[in-house]
């Protein structure tokens, strides 16, 4: 997870929204490829999401983006 944190860094110094969003979008996606959907990693990109949106006042997408890491989070016993 260092790498992804450190290329979302990257992402936000560039402040190009699209390739943020599709930066998490594609992690995500590769996690699920991977079987990784029921992981820590998965609910932490989730969350990271979740920041992103309500930064960008995508407020409804954030809720919902939340509850679903938290929902992984507590399956996981990671509270």
């Amino acid at each position: 997870m260092d790498e992804f944190f450190r290329e979302l860094d990257r992402r936000f110094q560039d402040g190009n929204l699209e390739r943020i969003e599709g930066f998490l979008r594609e992690t995500l996606s590769r996690l699920e490829k991977e079987g990784r959907k029921e992981s820590g990693e998965y609910a932490s990109v989730l969350n990271e999401m979740a920041c992103f949106f309500r930064g960008v006042s995508r407020y409804a997408e954030s809720a919902d983006t939340f509850t679903r890491s938290l929902e992984l989070m507590e399956r996981l016993g990671l509270e």
